[in-house]
């Protein structure tokens, strides 16, 4: 009724507009008081889908008519009002269908532009959507998600074990959700409630198959971490070892110690250890790894981060030489600083040696200077190396304590006093020269005996023999002694050290010789003797060796009151047979009379112009059949019971050892046994002189063992000395020394 109402007052209107009526289903498109007439009626080819979620359903038969070009695009439902209808509501049920129709009036306003009533008939489908919330719980069992490093993959894995749990009819496909709520863990080694939301977002939609709401999936999930800050005190090495001590510390950080899901050794695990990097001295590396069990029922996954350093090499505060640095006059100032590093390296004992370019030494300059020492002198120095920390493998600044020496000779050697006659024209080079063959034999082994050694780097004599000259002058003047002295110097270039020397003595020349002789009575004396075959010959020689040091030790050779002062010592410069006297009357000796046998030995110097007298002497040789024990008791005499000879060295820097042994030698005899008096008075029987025994051997000689740097103290004991040289004599010496390496000795 209410349709056939609105066809009529429409068919009114436009009677009394127009003269042409409009036929049911046919469109007007007359124009009536100047609006468009858009009268109609028809059925719509498709159907409507509405849903809950619909605003207006007479909006959507409205819009899905203007779909069809069935009705004015202008047109909307704000412009009319629905005057009839019929089951344009939402079908009860979900597919449900429904027809019916609306009748859509215009009103009759100015501002609309069109008049006229609209009938649509149509079709209605309930397309609501499925409501697919849901939680889903997989929070009963704990996920471990240390192995995901991104999410993802971890949201699809989710997925996958929560679909199963869906509700029936609920899309599965992850893509057809926004997934929010879930990400990585920030907190580790702790077990995490987490959500992963998932909402439909209508990827599945079609025709009246829609969807809505969100999937909650529950979850406690659990990240093993754990960073690692760890320092390497010493080299590694080997790869094993590093993996280890990183997995060492993983193990026994306070996070895993007590897990026993968490193996004691990175065997049981899977690992690729290329970010981990063993780094250099003072350096750092960075490492990332992922353990991963090979029995995931035994262990779990791991992930582990950190970074290694190495500590520095520490420059030991301290350095004290244990060797001088030797320096010489033609270095002045200049000093091998690279020697004296590479020494102090040496004794700190790094296992790399720091570059000397890394270390500023701008300051040794000044103190070597304000410490040169002169020649056989030594200073002791500070040098500061500053770390300029441009190799960040060293820490720290390092002095080094040494001595700085000249270990160059200074000796003021005395010849002695030399007599000359003003016949044999002596001349200053003359006299010099005799003068240095005697000195070079106190040189010791450490410098050249080389005249020609004796030179500046021009090639110049640097053997001032101005003092000689003076006193020569001095001696052709006056006739009576004076002193000289020569000044020599060596260059360790052709000396092989530094050498400042002192000559000197007591020069003398005579025009007219000397005529007085001199008794000299020895009768007393102890010449003993046996018919030993095996050393006849060796006591003679003996004997005969040690008269001659008696004579040339009388007084009247040694004070310069006397008469033969100054005369030469030498048995070459002397006419006599008194060797052979000695020799006759030893070998025809027969035992059984008088063991005494005095001889008369008479002496004459060659050089007729010096001394022209004569030196008369009389001894007494002894035969004596015993051969005499130096101790009654038959023990070895130890010279040295109460102490040691101590020696010092504060120099290694030898240059012929084995001639300053043979030369030391020399020094520990007379020091034990030629001027230890004590010893002589408590050993009566001591065999002297000291040419009888074997200590210059060789044998002795080696057993003599200088200090060194490692072992500074040498002791030594000078056993089985024995009168080897005398047959007459029994018994053996004992002799301990000690020589001790001390750089810093004052002599």
């Amino acid at each position: 009724m209410k349709r056939l109402l609105a066809i009529l007052t429409a068919t009114m209107l436009a009677t009394s507009l127009v003269p042409t009526l409009v036929a049911c289903g046919n469109s007007h498109s007359d124009i009536i008081d100047g609006k468009k007439n858009v009268s109609t009626e028809f059925t719509l080819t498709n159907s409507v889908y509405v849903s809950s979620e619909t605003k207006d359903i007479n909006a959507d038969i409205l819009a899905a008519a203007k779909k069809e070009g069935r009705i004015e695009q202008g047109l909307d439902l704000q412009m009319g009002d629905i005057t009839d209808q019929e089951n344009n509501i939402l079908p009860p049920n979900i597919g449900d269908q429904e027809t019916g129709y609306i009748v859509f009036t215009l009103k009759d306003k100015p501002e609309i532009s069109y008049t006229g009533s609209i009938t649509i008939y149509f079709t209605l489908i309930n397309s609501s959507p499925v409501d697919i919330s849901q939680d889903v719980d997989l929070s009963l069992t704990l996920k471990d998600v240390t192995k995901y490093d991104d999410l993802t993959t971890l949201q699809n894995e989710i997925w996958d074990e929560a679909k199963t749990q869906f509700t029936a009819n609920t899309p599965d496909d992850i893509s057809g959700y926004d997934l929010l709520g879930l990400a990585l863990p920030t907190k580790f080694n702790q077990v995490l409630s987490e959500q992963l939301i998932a909402k439909y977002n209508g990827k599945f939609d079609s025709g009246i198959k829609k969807y809505k709401g969100t999937i909650t999936i529950k979850l406690n999930i659990i990240s093993y971490y754990i960073n690692l800050p760890l320092e390497l005190k010493n080299d590694v090495g080997d790869n094993d070892t590093l993996y280890q001590f990183i997995w060492q510390h993983v193990k026994n950080s306070p996070e895993f110690s007590t897990d026993p899901r968490v193996s004691a050794t990175y065997k049981d695990y899977d690992i690729d250890f290329s970010s981990v990097v063993e780094p250099g001295r003072g350096q750092s590396t960075n490492f990332k790894f992922l353990a991963t069990p090979k029995d995931e029922s035994v262990n779990h996954y791991l992930r582990v981060e950190g970074n290694l350093t190495k500590d520095h090499y520490t420059m030991p505060k301290d350095i004290s030489l244990a060797v001088p640095i030797i320096v010489y006059e033609k270095d002045r100032y200049q000093v091998d600083k690279a020697k004296v590093w590479s020494d102090a390296m040496a004794i700190a004992g790094l296992p790399v040696t720091p570059a000397m370019k890394d270390f500023d030494l701008s300051g040794w300059d000044s103190v070597i200077r304000n410490n040169w020492p002169n020649i056989g002198t030594k200073h002791a120095i500070t040098l500061v190396a500053k770390n300029n920390n441009t190799n960040h493998v060293f820490k720290g600044d390092t002095t080094i304590y040494a001595i700085i020496m000249n270990d160059g000779v200074v000796k003021t050697i005395n010849t002695g006093p030399i007599l000359l006659s003003s016949t044999s024209k002596p001349t200053v080079n003359s006299i010099f020269v005799s003068t240095w063959y005697y000195a070079v034999g106190k040189f010791g082994g450490e410098i050249s005996t080389k005249l020609t050694d004796y030179v500046d780097s021009k090639g110049n004599s640097t053997i001032d023999k101005s003092g000689l000259e003076a006193a020569y002058n001095q001696a052709v003047a006056t006739k009576g002694w004076t002193d000289y002295a020569i000044k020599v110097r060596g260059d360790a270039r052709t000396t092989g050290k530094d050498a400042d020397l002192t000559i000197t003595g007591k020069l003398r020349i005579i025009d007219n010789p000397l005529t007085k002789s001199v008794p000299i009575n020895y009768s007393t004396r102890d010449y003993k003797f046996n018919q030993d075959p095996a050393t006849i010959d060796r006591q003679i020689k003996t004997l005969n060796t040690r008269i001659w040091n008696d004579i040339i030790g009388f007084s009247s050779f040694n004070n310069e009151a006397y008469t033969l002062y100054g005369v030469s010592k030498k048995l070459s410069a002397w006419d006599s047979d008194y060797e052979q006297k000695v020799a006759v009357a030893i070998k025809n000796f027969t035992p059984g009379g008088n063991s005494n046998i005095p001889l008369e030995l008479k002496f004459k110097l060659k050089d007729q112009n010096i001394y022209a007298g004569e030196i008369t002497v009389q001894i007494t040789l002894k035969y004596d059949s015993n051969r005499i024990p130096m101790n009654p008791s038959g023990d070895s005499i130890d010279a040295t019971a109460n102490r040691p000879l101590v020696f010092y060295l504060d120099n290694l820097n030898i240059q012929n050892p084995k001639e300053y042994i043979r030369n030391l030698m020399i020094t520990i005899w007379h020091n034990a046994i030629t001027y230890n008096y004590e010893l002589q008075k408590k050993y009566p029987n001591l065999l002297l002189p000291t040419s009888n025994y074997n200590y210059w051997d060789d044998e002795v000689v080696s057993r003599v063992v200088l200090p060194t740097v490692d072992n500074p103290v040498s002791d030594i004991t000078l056993d089985n000395i024995i009168p080897k040289y005398n047959g007459l004599y029994e018994g053996t010496v004992i002799i301990k020394i000690k020589i001790i390496y001390d750089i810093n000795h004052c002599p």
